[in-house]
């Protein structure tokens, strides 16, 4: 039987240490390695051997269940929503100041209520395609474009426009051109699809004309070709309707007794171009024919030499204006429904239509 020293037993206590440490590894969280490690410790170990074997292994070993602490990314998916859901409260919306440019079926929105929604949506568009954008920013965008979206809503009014009736049809008279300001305008009359009369101010009326066809009044006093008219609707008027009339001069009128008025032939009063070259009429003699019974008066002249055409102006003496007939060559003119004690005057000029002059007037007064 062999006796241990002291030196022996010491040894001993050491190595049970390290076994403990060791087995501590196969029993990982339990109370057997805290329990070893004490005795050890209390058993004097040496610190070194201690920790070659037993601190480093007592260090507990990850939770394989255990998920680690990494943030998600935001959900953009209800931002994502509501940017379609203004882009689509938009569609078909009209700007306007008030309104009254608006049909009735329209809805409309200031410029700057719409600017405030074009804005949240540029705004919630710049966070949904940013990388990295918290939750936060997302649900601040969000929160941001639906309020405006609802504002947009709220502020959508119908539109005040006044309908418009569609224009059916017009019609132009034809026009006796005196060399006054061009062009000659022909007397309209502008329907509506009712049969309603279109009043100017529901139209804007513009003209056509053939090459050269101002030039060749001017000159000549004939015309040649279709001059055109085109009126286009608005206010409560819509469409376009177009046709065509005649302009003629006073040189192109045949028909005796043809009326003119004061207005018509203003211009031909101060043409003198030529006038000298214009057979000139003979006041001498000029007459006059009263038939009460009938209540007509003649007025006569002798034929001028080299004269085509003559025009016969008339009036009351208390009237201011005069007005004219054309006789077409013909040297009387008849007038008729004469009133007893009527003062009138007459005055006759040869009147050149090549030239688009007339000779000085020949006057003579008389009473019925």
């Amino acid at each position: 039987m062999s006796v241990c020293g002291k030196g022996d037993v010491m040894k001993g206590k050491a190595l049970r240490g390290v076994l403990a440490a060791v087995f501590s590894v196969m029993l990982v969280g339990g109370l057997i390695p805290l329990l070893a490690y004490a005795q050890t410790y209390e058993n004097g170990a040496s610190g070194a051997n201690l920790s070659a074997g037993g601190l480093t292994t007592m260090q507990e070993s990850p939770d394989p269940d255990e998920t680690p602490d990494i943030e998600s990314p935001a959900d953009k998916r209800a931002l994502e929503k509501a940017i379609a859901a203004a882009q689509s409260a938009k569609k078909g919306v009209k700007t306007s100041a008030d309104g009254k440019d608006v049909a009735p079926a329209d809805k409309w929105v200031t410029p700057a209520v719409k600017k405030a929604l074009d804005d949240a949506i540029a705004a919630a568009q710049a966070v949904a395609k940013k990388d990295g954008a918290t939750q936060d920013e997302v649900d601040a965008a969000k929160a941001a474009l639906e309020k405006a979206t609802r504002d947009f809503k709220a502020a959508k009014k119908s539109g005040t426009k006044p309908a418009t009736v569609a224009i059916a049809s017009v019609t132009a008279k034809g026009v006796v051109y005196a060399g006054k300001a061009w062009p000659p305008k022909p007397a309209l009359t502008v329907k509506d699809v009712n049969g309603k009369a279109v009043p100017a101010s529901g139209y804007t009326a513009t003209y056509a004309w053939s090459t050269g066809y101002k030039k060749q009044l001017a000159k000549n006093g004939k015309y040649v070709g279709a001059a055109k008219v085109t009126v286009k609707g608005k206010g409560s008027y819509a469409g376009t309707k177009s046709a065509s009339f005649k302009v003629t001069t006073v040189a192109d009128t045949k028909t005796a007794g043809a009326k003119l008025t004061e207005k018509t032939l203003g211009a031909i009063e101060k043409l003198k171009e030529g006038a000298s070259k214009v057979p000139q009429a003979n006041s001498k003699t000029m007459e006059t024919i009263a038939k009460p019974r009938e209540k007509t008066m003649t007025v006569k002249w002798k034929a001028v030499k080299g004269a085509t055409n003559y025009l016969v102006g008339y009036k009351s003496s208390k009237a201011k204006e005069w007005s004219y007939v054309v006789t077409a060559g013909k040297t009387e003119y008849t007038f008729r429904n004469m009133r007893e004690g009527d003062c009138m005057e007459f005055r006759v000029a040869v009147y050149d239509k090549t030239k688009f002059a007339r000779s000085e007037w020949t006057q003579i007064n008389c009473r019925f």
